[in-house]
């Protein structure tokens, strides 16, 4: 999605943390301080759009209609947790994290207005695009979702192939470890690039699975925030070169 740099910023707060999405040359999109920031500084990663160690996680906004007895924030919950039973009694995608993230996802944006903030901001991440129909794996995987999801309070009709496709490729490409083998998709850090030398660090310490960004060094205004995408310091070179190349399609 070609969203303007100027809503997208204003979506994610950026200019109370003193950084900036901006187009950058040769990288496209990326993320700079617009003020001096010390070494240590730290940034909430903002809550995650998903996370596969939460469920639910993302909730829909207070404001979205609910039935009698009921708020959204409870429907939300209740469609999520029937989801992620199925999904798990479902052989096709039991265990398996980014089917049941797709859901997640799914179970917000069906409660979201069409201009909504949630809606807006995950169609703005990066996306792969899919060329004819989808492998028998990953259709098997939607039609999993699909009926999970299916008998609820929301009509799912926006759930095709194509759809899952699309965020899965941005839970592949944007998607983060957050410790203990969770996964979760962020908003503002996933426009972060990549650098082997990244000005920021990860830290899975935060409280209630907070992901937390610190600085490994002072920036200056116009500085560009970048993050190591397999950063491990003991790495084999030709594992991280395969493991870059896979999930990101760069070599370094």
């Amino acid at each position: 999605m070609s969203l303007p740099l100027p809503v997208l910023n204003a979506l994610l707060g950026t200019e109370a943390l003193g950084v900036a999405i901006v187009a950058l040359a040769g990288k496209g999109r990326g993320v700079v301080a617009t003020r001096a920031h010390d070494a240590g500084a730290r940034f909430a990663g903002g809550e995650p759009l998903a996370h596969s160690a939460f469920s639910p996680y993302a909730y829909p906004p207070a404001a979205a209609p609910a039935a009698p007895g009921a708020s959204a924030r409870e429907r939300y919950a209740a469609a999520d947790r029937r989801a992620a039973a199925l999904l798990d009694a479902d052989a096709v995608v039991a265990g398996r994290r980014r089917p049941r993230l797709v859901a997640q996802l799914a179970c917000r944006v069906a409660r979201e207005p069409d201009d909504g903030a949630f809606r807006v901001v995950l169609a703005a991440l990066c996306a792969a695009r899919a060329d004819g129909p989808l492998p028998a794996a990953l259709a098997a995987d939607a039609a999993a979702v699909r009926e999970a999801l299916a008998g609820g309070d929301v009509d799912y009709a926006f759930l095709t192939d194509a759809w899952f496709y699309g965020v899965l490729s941005r839970l592949h490409l944007n998607g983060i470890a957050a410790g203990d083998g969770a996964t979760a998709l962020l908003g503002l850090p996933s426009l972060f690039n990549h650098d082997r030398d990244p000005s920021a660090l990860v830290d899975y310490t935060g409280a209630d699975g907070d992901i937390v960004f610190e600085l490994a060094r002072p920036l200056a205004a116009g500085d560009e925030i970048t993050i190591d995408y397999h950063y491990d310091p003991g790495a084999d070179p030709a594992e991280r070169a395969a493991f870059l190349l896979e999930n990101y399609g760069f070599e370094e």
